[in-house]
């Protein structure tokens, strides 16, 4: 409960306990009557105070389930937004790693074709 609950649910029965006594010193009438009176305002009162609990209580329960709502559609929204962004970097590492083989090939074959000169030159074939 929030502490605004708390202060209501306080001065609801401090309300309820000042009347009580207020009407037990003022009221002119037998006991009974009195008692009556005041079974009847107390039934009252606490009808009054657990509809506003409810109530209060529902608004709770509307409140958390919007908030529970919109977390997870930000939750939603930030997965699509990762996976958009891993994608992208897949995308990015594969064209990388494409370019690196091809980079590779030529170098392999560049040196390839050098190692085949050289030894051509050392064995004396191109004298």
């Amino acid at each position: 409960m929030s502490s605004s609950t708390d202060k209501f649910v306080f001065g609801l029965l401090l309300g309820l306990l000042g009347g009580a006594a207020y009407g037990l010193l003022t009221a002119p009438r037998t006991g009974k009557e009195t008692r009556d009176i005041i079974r009847t305002n107390l039934k009252e009162k606490s009808d009054r105070a657990a509809e506003e609990v409810s109530n209060r209580v529902s608004d709770i329960r509307e409140h958390a389930a919007d908030q529970a709502n919109q977390v997870a559609s930000k939750v939603a929204e930030l997965k699509d937004h990762a996976a958009e962004h891993v994608s992208q970097a897949a995308s990015t590492a594969k064209k990388q790693v494409s370019e690196l083989k091809t980079s590779a090939e030529e170098l392999a074959q560049h040196y390839e074709t050098k190692g085949r000169e050289t030894l051509s030159k050392i064995s004396g074939k191109d004298e």
